[in-house]
C-alpha cells in the first residue's frame, strides 16, 4: 500500500521519466503543549491534557495568547531550520541573541518574583499585626481572669480567717463561760 503522505510528481504516463515520489509538506502546529514542543513530539492538542502527556504522565501546559506573544517578541518562535545546517549553528542564533533573550526572560522573571515577594511580605505583615493583637487581647484576658481568681481566693481566705477567728473567739468565750459561769 502506498504511503498516504507521498504523492507522484510529473507525468505518470510518460515512460521516459520515472515517477518521482515527494513527501507532502508537514503542516506544523503552533499551539501544541509546552511538553510536546520541548520533547519535539507531535501534540494532538487535546485539552486539558494531550495524549502524549497522558501517556508519559507529564504535566500538560498550553501557552496562552499572551505567553506565546511574549515568546515571539523575544524571537524564540518561528520556522525551525535544519539543526545540522552550518547556517543554523553559526549565524542564525548567535550568543548575543541568546544573551538578549535570556536577559529579557530574567527581567520578566525578576519583576514577577519581586512583585510576588512584595505581596507576600505585605501579607506577612498583616498576619503579624493580627497575631500581635490577638496575643495582646489574650494576655489582657488571662490577666483579668488571674486577677479575678486571686481576688476570690483572698476574699475566701479572709472569710475563712474571720470564721476561724470567730470560732476561736466563741470557743474561748464558751470555755470562759463554762469555767467561770459567766455567760
Amino acid at each position: 500500500m502506498p504511503d498516504p503522505t507521498m504523492y507522484l510528481v510529473g507525468d505518470a504516463h510518460n515512460a521516459a521519466s520515472p515517477p518521482v515520489m515527494k513527501r507532502r509538506a508537514h503542516r506544523k502546529s503552533r499551539s501544541g503543549c509546552d511538553s510536546c514542543k520541548m520533547k519535539r513530539k507531535k501534540c494532538d492538542e487535546a485539552r486539558p491534557a494531550c495524549s502524549q502527556c497522558v501517556k508519559s504522565n507529564r504535566s500538560c501546559n498550553f501557552r496562552t495568547g499572551m505567553d506565546a506573544a511574549s515568546v515571539n517578541v523575544l524571537g524564540l518562535t518561528g520556522e525551525r531550520t535544519n539543526p545540522r545546517s552550518p547556517v543554523n549553528q553559526s549565524s542564525e542564533f548567535t550568543e548575543a541573541q541568546k544573551s538578549r533573550s535570556n536577559n529579557a526572560w530574567n527581567y520578566a522573571d525578576k519583576k514577577a518574583v519581586t512583585e510576588e515577594l512584595e505581596r507576600l511580605s505585605n501579607r506577612q505583615n498583616e498576619i503579624v499585626t493580627v497575631v500581635n493583637q490577638l496575643l495582646k487581647d489574650l494576655k489582657s484576658s488571662i490577666n483579668r481572669q488571674v486577677r479575678d481568681e486571686m481576688t476570690a481566693v483572698v476574699l475566701k481566705a479572709r472569710s475563712m480567717r474571720q470564721k476561724q477567728e470567730l470560732a476561736q473567739a466563741l470557743t474561748t468565750e464558751s470555755r470562759t463561760c463554762l469555767s467561770f459561769g459567766e455567760c
